[in-house]
């Protein structure tokens, strides 16, 4: 039969009249088939390449005392070697033309009987079972055995979950999943053709993307008559990548989140998912970071959409007849983020040319491209867009899209907490100069991971056994990356020890001597470095091998005393140290080309070029003062943030 629909909908006739509750039976088979249109899920037939990869990952990884972090990337080398790599061309089918009755059948009993008998189906409504238990996909996640893998697999713990409330049964199954799956952006980078796979290669891994995380989740809370969503938002406003969350229908809401920098506690001060950079630990004492240097401690959230089954008739793929962006393509996208996070309304002036466009876009932006990703629309009217229930303490760009993408029409502005757009033109009076200490904010994780190294000593030494150490100096403040210190006296020693002392975990990421050779020139002293064992994907070369950003994690599990160093083979005359803490190697690099531009009149304008100095800076002067900036390293790495410039401070966007 060419049109599957058709015979859904004769299933429902035919079996309806048998079900002892044909009205819930025959509401839940109304609901499938009225929002199936527009679905498509992925032939696995057209990702065959990988699933040997995944076969023999998941084979791996159920092996006892097994760390993912340490062994996949030499698992998937292995296997490149042995069938080269593989070739994957995802193509997607249509959910009419290949979903049978006999799976919606099947489907819709399964349902129905878990919510129907589950203890917390009193805390379910029917409407909330339909639109969050019933649907048997997450996005574009789909495995028609994905419910009987999970049924089978927590079979032991039923009966506990049972017992417990509504509440409590939903945070250990969402647990349970969340803390046996693996996610490794690097994996994927470094091995893209793993990237895109059958959902069902991802659940019996456990491994995969953030999306691939909580489609999991929501799969599982499903099978077991708990209603759950995936939210996403489809990009950070002042963060590289969207973000995918798992909520649980009915559990209790926090209070909105107004998108401010603020230090991590405990896990009541996430009001959004993962919207804190770290939560490690925190810094008690900032001194040794320069004073101008602010460090981003929360992502920004500027829209939230949650990804129903359900057809939304508000939904901008309902209501466009022109092209529209692949994220807005989803006719199941719900605006939820005035329920969420603190919003305003804004008004933009769309250019004459521009109105038969009739939709008109809000970006953030996009540091790879150094472009603008829309994260929320709205219509053209009288010329102007309005955009209602947007994220407050957001840059954005106004855009507008078609076949050739998006391109910006006005200038980008600042949504304040007050409602105020703060428009930055780039055109106004000139500041006074201007102090630029890196290209991207400096992270929360990295100011930690660097105070870390405080208290750490260096010494030298000329015994084997080092019985005979002397102290050079001690590291009293927080190293702002790469830390140069010159000797006052310089010291002859065959060992160099850095004494990590007491913290831990320890990362350290370069530390090198320098002296001075046979004819007086400085050079940079080499030997075999000698320490504390390491963890094997982290080995104590790394921290010797001129790369900031490889390092060194020892392994203090055995060891009450940390230590790296060299063995310089003999006695050196040693004049300089240098030593860094784990970074993401994006601060001024002495002998770096760097290019600083402002955005004026729809592009990225150059304001010159300059050669990172030896104290680590650079230095402009006659900026505007409603610029919006961003800096831009030809020597080596992409990444990038934007910045406006107050007082003198890079103020990160």
């Amino acid at each position: 039969m060419k049109n599957r629909a058709i015979a859904i909908l004769m299933v429902i006739i035919l079996v309806s009249s048998c079900d002892s509750k044909s009205t819930e039976y025959d509401r839940s088979l109304d609901f499938l088939i009225t929002n199936m249109p527009g679905k498509s899920s992925l032939d696995s037939s057209s990702v065959r390449g990988n699933a040997i990869f995944y076969s023999t990952i998941s084979d791996y990884l159920r092996k006892p005392g097994i760390s993912p972090a340490t062994g996949l990337y030499e698992l998937a080398d292995s296997l490149e070697a042995i069938h080269g790599k593989p070739v994957v061309a995802p193509s997607y089918s249509k959910d009419v033309d290949f979903i049978t009755p006999d799976f919606l059948e099947a489907h819709v009993r399964k349902s129905l009987d878990c919510w129907r008998t589950s203890s917390w189906k009193d805390d379910v409504p029917f409407e909330v079972f339909l639109r969050y238990v019933l649907p048997y996909r997450v996005g574009t996640a789909w495995w028609d055995g994905a419910g009987d893998f999970f049924r089978r697999k927590y079979s032991d713990s039923l009966s506990v979950w049972s017992s417990l409330s509504f509440s409590e049964a939903a945070e250990r199954i969402a647990g349970a999943v969340s803390s046996g799956f693996y996610s490794d952006g690097q994996f994927y980078r470094e091995h893209p053709y793993m990237y895109i796979t059958a959902f069902e290669n991802t659940v019996k891994t456990a491994f995969g993307e953030c999306n691939d995380r909580n489609a999991a989740i929501v799969t599982a809370l499903r099978t077991f008559g708990i209603p759950a969503a995936l939210n996403v938002i489809p990009y950070w406003g002042n963060s590289n990548a969207s973000h995918f969350w798992t909520e649980i229908i009915g559990a209790p809401q926090k209070p909105l989140y107004d998108n401010t920098q603020q230090d991590f506690h405990s896990i009541e001060d996430e009001l959004i998912s993962d919207s804190f950079l770290f939560k490690g630990g925190t810094i008690d004492d900032t001194t040794g970071i320069p004073r101008d240097v602010i460090i981003r401690k929360n992502r920004t959230v500027p829209k939230i959409y949650r990804k129903n089954f359900e057809i939304g008739r508000k939904s901008l793929a309902l209501q466009s007849t022109g092209p529209i962006p692949p994220f807005f393509r989803d006719p199941g996208l719900e605006d939820i983020t005035s329920s969420r996070i603190v919003t305003g309304t804004v008004r933009v002036t769309v250019p004459f040319r521009l109105w038969r466009k009739k939709i008109a876009y809000l970006c953030c932006y996009e540091p790879s491209s150094a472009s603008w990703i829309p994260v929320a629309w709205g219509k053209i009217r009288f010329g102007r867009a309005v955009f209602r229930d947007v994220g407050v303490n957001v840059l954005y760009m106004p855009a507008v899209y078609g076949n050739a993408g998006i391109s910006t029409f006005s200038d980008p502005f600042i949504l304040h907490s007050d409602g105020r757009a703060e428009r930055l033109p780039g055109k106004s009076a000139v500041t006074d100069s201007l102090t630029i200490f890196s290209k991207v904010p400096l992270k929360t994780n990295f100011a930690y991971y660097a105070m870390l190294m405080r208290g750490d000593r260096i010494l030298v030494a000329d015994k084997p056994d080092l019985s005979d150490t002397t102290l050079l100096f001690s590291i009293d403040e927080i190293p702002y990356y790469t830390q140069e210190r010159i000797l006052p006296k310089p010291v002859k020693a065959r060992y160099l020890i850095l004494h990590t002392g007491a913290s831990d975990p320890k990362f350290v990421a370069e530390f090198e001597c320098w002296g001075r050779d046979r004819d007086g020139r400085p050079c940079k002293w080499n030997g075999i470095p000698i320490g504390n064992p390491c963890f094997p994907k982290y080995p104590l070369r790394n921290a010797f091998d001129a790369d900031p950003l490889t390092y060194s994690y020892l392994d203090k599990t055995s060891c009450h005393v940390g230590w790296i160093g060299l063995d310089l083979g003999c006695k050196r005359v040693i004049d300089k140290i240098s030593f860094c803490p784990r970074n993401d190697d994006n601060a001024i690099v002495p002998g770096d080309d760097y290019e600083l531009f402002v955005w004026h009149r729809g592009k990225w304008e150059s304001l010159g070029r300059q050669t990172g100095g030896a104290d680590r800076r650079l230095h402009f002067g006659n900026l505007p003062q409603d610029g919006l900036y961003r800096v831009h390293n030809h020597t080596r790495g992409r990444e990038n943030r934007p910045f406006t410039v107050s007082d003198g401070k890079q103020i990160w966007w």
